[in-house]
């Protein structure tokens, strides 16, 4: 069986997608990648038909849908690990293997921050970082949560959790709901 499912979904990713598949594969040889493109222009989708015929552990699920809640789930309900990942295809992978380390310690859920001690939010333009910083402090303040990102979207959690919470909501919101439910 396999143990972690990374669910990448897509839109307009083509020239992000092939890298971040050669990242995972290296950093994590077992691990089953799920693409979920939401019908890109660019044929994101393409790339990894391509390189489908060179990975074991790479699935491709097209939809004609939009909407990144929907796309996470379809993910979730495609993965076969006991682990679950998501990510966009613009942010660096190297932390799954601490976000799996929190797992395995006894977390059902783990979630990578910005805005903690060595996070990193490399967006540009510096503008959409000052806003998404006040939009988390606002929303940790508001909601009295101790989490520090509650726009992080890269997350791993047991895919049991899954069971008892679904992923609800619209673009900017379904990370905060997912969170502060769970």
């Amino acid at each position: 069986m396999i143990n972690i499912s990374v669910i990448l979904p897509t839109y307009n990713e083509r020239d992000n997608i092939r890298k971040m598949i050669e990242v995972l594969k290296k950093n994590l040889p077992s691990v089953e990648i799920i693409i979920v493109d939401d019908d890109s222009p660019d044929k994101t989708y393409q790339v990894v038909e391509e390189l489908y015929s060179k990975n074991n552990n790479l699935r491709l699920i097209k939809r004609k849908k939009k909407g990144l809640p929907s796309v996470i789930h379809d993910g979730i309900n495609a993965a076969e690990g006991n682990v679950i990942v998501w990510l966009d295809c613009d942010m660096p992978p190297g932390i799954i293997n601490n976000l799996i380390i929190q797992i395995n310690s006894g977390y059902d859920i783990a979630v990578a921050s910005r805005y903690i001690e060595q996070g990193v939010d490399a967006r540009e333009p510096k503008f959409r970082v000052w806003s998404s910083k006040f939009i988390n402090k606002f929303a940790k303040r508001l909601l009295h949560s101790s989490i520090h990102d509650l726009t992080s979207g890269f997350i791993a959690a047991k895919k049991d959790v899954f069971s008892r919470i679904t992923l609800r909501g619209y673009y900017g919101d379904y990370c905060i709901d997912f969170l502060l439910r769970a």
